[in-house]
């Protein structure tokens, strides 16, 4: 019996891990999510032709930290850069790590901001999606004092219908 609990506990564990290899890969998939590392580059393939996504930029301005009396809820912004001149912004805002949320802009200064951004490539039009954003060693004192390079950017590529 307790090999049976092992082997499922054992499921559950490896099912909710995500791969290294999906961590900047050297193609992105295409309707699968992947990770991003900062200034890390992929190669997207849409419609026979390859494009590069750069992870230029992330800025975590959540009000998170020791002794901080917060107004606002903060969010993390990122800024991909695709074929070195196109430039995306997409942002998830939240309290903390695990209750990121996707919120609308709530004004028009922060609409260029979003969890998704529609793009064509090759004239086919395409959805970049912010799926989530993990960070090792936050830190506790104020979070964007912590080094761009402990993030990993989620990001999913879809094809869009319209």
């Amino acid at each position: 019996m307790k090999s049976i609990a092992y082997f499922f506990f054992m499921m559950v564990l490896w099912s909710g891990c995500r791969s290294k290899d999906d961590i900047s890969p050297k193609t992105a998939p295409i309707d699968e999510v992947f990770g991003l590392k900062y200034q890390d580059k992929t190669t997207l393939k849409a419609e026979g032709d390859k494009f590069n996504l750069e992870l230029s930029d992330i800025e975590d301005g959540r009000c998170i930290g020791k002794n901080i009396v917060c107004i606002w809820a903060g969010d993390i912004s990122v800024n991909l850069l695709l074929d070195n001149t196109q430039s995306v912004k997409l942002r998830l805002n939240g309290l903390t790590l695990d209750k990121l949320t996707s919120l609308p802009a709530s004004t028009p200064i922060e609409s260029n901001y979003l969890k998704e951004v529609r793009i064509k490539l090759n004239n086919e039009p395409y959805i970049i999606r912010l799926e989530s954003v993990d960070v090792k060693n936050l830190n506790e004192e104020q979070a964007s004092l912590t080094p761009k390079e402990n993030y990993t950017v989620w990001l999913k590529i879809l094809k869009s219908t319209n």
